[in-house]
């Protein structure tokens, strides 16, 4: 289930910001049991609600 959920996850972030999965490393932790790890800078861009919370 964990890796569908990532290979979800990283087709979504490919189609939208052009990200390129390299790895998917095992956290250790039950919550967050993996990592995706992308190549090069892979920033989410600002949220246009975050004025509203500063």
């Amino acid at each position: 289930m964990v890796l569908f959920l990532v290979y979800h996850f990283w087709i979504q972030q490919r189609q939208k910001y052009g990200w390129q999965l390299v790895d998917i490393e095992e956290t250790g932790n039950p919550v967050l049991e993996v990592d995706c790890v992308f190549e090069g800078k892979t920033e989410f861009p600002k949220s246009y609600y975050k004025k509203f919370w500063v």
